[in-house]
């Protein structure tokens, strides 16, 4: 009862996710975020499920230097995959300075109601306007962004979660670039989707691994395709209410 008591509050909270979005620009304009973003004019999440939208601008300096790692060509996927996950961590300490999440923690349970604390949905949308940022740019050679994917309803025993998604492109795997679990700033987790859709998180992958060593053959897994198995909000219901929007900018002011 206590399981679909907070089922119903998440659908009536609007944290209740569908289909996994066609791609990474339906995922972000169904949160009223910005499909075009680029380093001097983009959206950042915060507050819970983009309740606020802050439109950021960098500086020519600052993107140059939060994306040096990928400056120069990685010789394999693998590499890349390392260096993406000190951009994004460059990323999000810099830009949480200028939209004050700055404190945010690992988690949602963490300092959940804390200003400025960010959940799965918020970190999700975040990372996924950098992925396209970096496309844009050239600078992702052996990856492109990917739709992101949810996980979990509860029942499952899996907390509803959503993570930024990459794919190879020689081989088309699907990578998880989830920077929900660590403090702001901290380099995000990249494991292959398939892992993460089974519960992964930084603490029991031994679990993790033995728990689908163990699986009955044809007992169904999680995936990103399954519409009715995915949830927002990392198991918090949450009032969407009116979203924000404000613009903060570490650019010089125009004279």
């Amino acid at each position: 009862m206590a399981a679909l008591a907070l089922l119903g509050a998440l659908e009536l909270s609007g944290c209740v996710g569908g289909a996994v979005a066609a791609g990474p620009e339906e995922f972000l304009s169904e949160r009223s975020v910005g499909v075009q973003p680029e380093p001097k004019a983009f959206d950042y999440c915060r507050d819970h499920s983009c309740n606020r939208v802050v439109r950021l601008a960098l500086s020519d300096s600052a993107w140059a230097e939060m994306v040096e790692p990928l400056r120069s060509p990685s010789a394999s996927a693998a590499e890349e995959r390392e260096r993406l996950k000190q951009v994004v961590g460059a990323f999000e300490g810099h830009a949480a300075r200028l939209a004050g999440t700055s404190e945010d923690r690992g988690g949602t349970m963490t300092a959940y109601g804390a200003g400025g604390q960010l959940d799965c949905v918020d970190e999700t949308a975040n990372t996924t306007v950098l992925l396209l940022m970096l496309e844009r740019a050239g600078l992702l050679r052996w990856h492109r962004t990917a739709p992101p994917a949810g996980r979990g309803n509860l029942v499952d025993g899996i907390m509803p979660h959503r993570t930024a998604a990459i794919v190879e492109s020689a081989t088309d795997a699907e990578w998880a670039v989830d920077s929900w679990f660590h403090d702001n700033g901290a380099a995000p987790e990249v494991v292959t989707m398939s892992a993460w859709l089974s519960g992964w998180s930084p603490e029991d992958v031994a679990t993790v691994a033995a728990t689908a060593a163990d699986r009955p053959p044809g007992e169904r897994q999680l995936s990103r395709e399954d519409p009715d198995e995915t949830q927002e909000c990392c198991g918090q219901a949450v009032d969407s209410g009116d979203r924000h929007r404000e613009g903060s900018s570490d650019q010089a002011p125009q004279t």
